[in-house]
């Protein structure tokens, strides 16, 4: 019942992204404001594979796949500068198959918003465009494994300021000038909290404050702290009405060294649409 709510969905939005009209200027891609910008809102959803290592939780590798991972995002572009605001979201159980005769789940929930601000370097080329500039990027995520008990609730965050850039080139495909872009980014100052020793829930402790550990362990720090390098390749493909689909593929993965090690991988393949306003 589920997917196919899904599949009515996904046909409604290519519905509404096929007739939805406004006026296009072919020079630049799409609608240009009488400020001079490009706007674009898109919806998207897609799969992911995730990994985790979490020393609080296991030592050993958990993985499974995201079956339907949202996406929704606003991007503003100009011939001088090029912005983006992506948020997403996500809840999996994760496995591992190491001990056939123990179903160890570990439930993992996160949420992420990145934005990113990139201006125009004076390096183009024929066919390349090239954009630089820094990404705030904020990450949370709770993750519980049951046949623990209540020893490894985990919560974590992660607020970043950190470096991005990015090379977009044009093709011509079906006959419409359709944009691929490469991006890579990865933080240099976070802060951010881990728990420091499994974070067991103490509910006979008085003194035991919700939240209170969680954010006394929150520490400022560089790459020895937290690390995080995410790349990401697009295809965007222009629609007559200056409307467009997006199709991308990312790969994130961070790393937690504080009072335990945690690491992080996922690769997502993110289907979207996207509507100029």
């Amino acid at each position: 019942m589920m997917f196919g709510k899904r599949v009515v969905l996904f046909l409604l939005l290519v519905i509404i992204t096929a007739t939805a009209s406004a006026q296009y200027t072919e020079e630049d891609g799409g609608i240009e404001t009488n400020a001079g910008y490009l706007r674009y809102i898109y919806f998207g959803a897609g799969a992911a594979h995730q990994y985790m290592y979490d020393e609080a939780i296991s030592p050993i590798y958990h993985s499974n796949i995201v079956g339907f991972k949202p996406e929704i995002g606003l991007l503003k572009a100009s011939s001088s500068y090029f912005q983006e605001l992506t948020l997403s979201a996500s809840s999996i159980n994760l496995k591992h198959n190491k001990e056939k005769l123990i179903n160890q789940k570990v439930k993992t929930q996160r949420a992420s918003a990145d934005y990113r601000f990139m201006i125009n370097l004076p390096m183009d080329r024929r066919y390349l465009k090239f954009h630089a500039g820094g990404m705030l990027s904020a990450m949370f995520a709770y993750k519980d494994a049951p046949h623990l008990l209540d020893a490894a609730k985990v919560y974590e965050y992660a607020v970043s300021l950190g470096l991005t850039a990015r090379v977009t080139t044009e093709l011509t495909l079906w006959d419409k000038t359709t944009f691929f872009s490469w991006d890579v980014s990865m933080p240099f100052l976070t802060n951010s909290s881990r728990p420091y020793y499994l974070n067991r829930v103490e509910n006979s402790d008085p003194d035991n404050k919700p939240g209170k550990d969680f954010f006394d362990n929150a520490t400022t720090g560089s790459f020895g702290k937290y690390f995080r390098l995410n790349s990401k390749l697009a295809l965007m493909y222009r629609l007559d009405n200056g409307n467009g689909v997006m199709l991308r593929y990312m790969w994130d993965y961070s790393r937690f060294n504080t009072f335990n090690k945690a690491y992080f991988a996922e690769h997502s393949l993110t289907l979207s649409f996207m509507f100029n306003f």
